[in-house]
């Protein structure tokens, strides 16, 4: 068996699984756009979130007796929070009393929009087919072509063999 190295060559065609469309993280966390720039609103909250932090407005308008770790954004001064968030997984960081916030991935993939796959069409659905529709032989690509209208005069019902 000879092998031939010159012979042309086809890429190889892959096949893909459909893109699964993008999850909204947003909206299956609760938030909101807010007035505050960086700053987005936790929903059924007075809590906003931001800077992987979640923090709540306060009046304190800084100097002595405002809470240390106070922020301001857009002009309003805010605290970050130790609280349980739905979503979110929470650790502490370096700072003593500041947390981190990080959506949850199992949060996140438990609660995605489950896509319903397309129906599986009746495969047996032609042996009810009153119409097949077939393709006429000159544009048949099958071993049909050849028949010259149809299958001879072929009787299936006749005898096979001569009864001697």
């Amino acid at each position: 068996m000879l092998l031939n190295f010159a012979a042309p060559r086809t890429p190889v065609q892959t096949t893909q699984v459909p893109m699964q469309p993008s999850i909204d993280k947003n909206a299956l966390l609760n938030l909101i756009d807010s007035q505050y720039s960086g700053l987005q609103k936790v929903g059924g909250t007075d809590y906003y979130y931001g800077n992987n932090r979640m923090y709540e407005p306060t009046s304190y308008s800084g100097g002595k007796g405002a809470p240390a770790n106070m922020e301001k954004f857009e002009g309003q001064n805010f605290v970050p929070v130790d609280a349980d968030i739905t979503g979110f997984n929470k650790s502490e960081t370096d700072k003593k009393g500041v947390y981190e916030y990080v959506p949850s991935m199992a949060y996140l993939s438990a609660n995605k929009p489950m896509s319903m796959p397309a129906p599986t069409p009746n495969i047996m659905s032609f042996l009810s087919a009153p119409n097949m529709n077939l393709q006429p032989a000159e544009t048949s690509y099958g071993a049909g072509r050849f028949l010259d209208g149809g299958l001879m005069g072929l009787n299936f019902n006749a005898p096979s063999g001569s009864q001697e």
